[in-house]
């Protein structure tokens, strides 16, 4: 972790084996949606790591701030949510979809 002002501003996992040869457990990855500045905030938070995690909407065409990022247990992560369309709070919830690394194979 970089840690400027108290503040981190940057992260890096690092392996020792290549990400083929990683045996991951599935996790369990939650997420809570609420609306943000011209968009929506979605929380994302996992009781073990989740490597590679990518978010999708069904269906809601828009740009996530940031997409396909390790995530950590006690370290949840918010990613904003932008559509390109207007779009309910409750469609947003419906139709997102988390994937991680595990469950991709």
């Amino acid at each position: 972790e970089l840690i400027v002002e108290g503040q981190a501003v940057s992260d890096n996992l690092l392996f020792f084996e290549p990400y083929k040869n990683l045996d991951l457990a599935v996790p369990q990855i939650k997420t809570s949606v609420r609306p943000g500045a011209g968009g929506y905030e979605i929380t994302v938070k996992t009781d073990k790591l989740a490597r590679g995690v990518y978010l999708s909407l069904y269906g809601i065409d828009g740009q996530f701030a940031d997409n396909f990022f390790d995530l950590l247990p006690d370290k949840p992560v918010s990613v904003r949510f932008t559509p390109a369309q207007p779009a309910s709070l409750k469609a947003i919830s419906e139709r997102l979809a988390v994937t991680s690394l595990a469950q991709a194979f």
